[in-house]
């Protein structure tokens, strides 16, 4: 099953609210990177179109 994260910071990371799911603050950025870079390539794809 899939879930929708919804993520609250503490000291030592985040953790899902939904099913606590726990990343370390480095693990966290490094996805939400990826994430806004495939957005941006989706985007640019779109635009060119």
């Amino acid at each position: 099953m899939k879930c929708k994260h919804q993520f609250q910071g503490h000291a030592d990371g985040v953790t899902c609210l939904l099913c606590g799911f726990h990343l370390t603050q480095d693990e966290y950025v490094k996805i939400m990177k990826s994430k806004n870079k495939e957005k941006q390539d989706k985007s640019r794809k779109e635009g060119s179109k």
